[in-house]
């Protein structure tokens, strides 16, 4: 959080809202040498590296991204992951929150999914 803040990401005051609000809860990641082994190797971003720390100490049962280099990482390891949009349409199909809901939402990630993933997601949202 703390790193997207310092870069700008608006993201991360809604994240360090929730925190202050106690709707999430902050864990520190355990550092076991097999998985710094493998951050140094892949050279994965700080974030990114406590992300795969967090995942690695178990409890998890899957990660959430947006970043296509992560989520190729992920894939390669053979962590399960999801994301945002995929979330988001998920929501729709259990009807948590309605299509247009759901669609205005989807407007919102923009900028940080891909065209492809949203296009696709749009298309689910709305029926087609």
């Amino acid at each position: 959080m703390d790193e997207g803040k310092a870069r700008g990401f608006p993201d991360a005051a809604r994240i360090e809202q929730n925190i202050r609000a106690g709707l999430v809860r902050v864990q520190r990641p355990r550092r076991i040498e097999p998985t710094e082994a493998l951050i140094r190797d892949l050279r994965v971003a700080s974030a990114e590296a406590d992300v795969l720390r967090l995942f690695r100490s178990g409890g998890m049962d899957a990660v959430v991204s947006d970043d296509r280099r992560f989520l190729q990482t992920l894939e390669a390891l053979g962590i399960p992951f999801a994301t945002s949009s995929s979330l988001l349409v998920g929501m729709v199909r259990l009807k948590r929150i309605g299509v247009r809901e759901g669609l205005a939402l989807l407007e919102k990630l923009t900028g940080f999914v891909g065209d492809s993933e949203y296009l696709e997601a749009r298309r689910v949202l709305e029926g087609r």
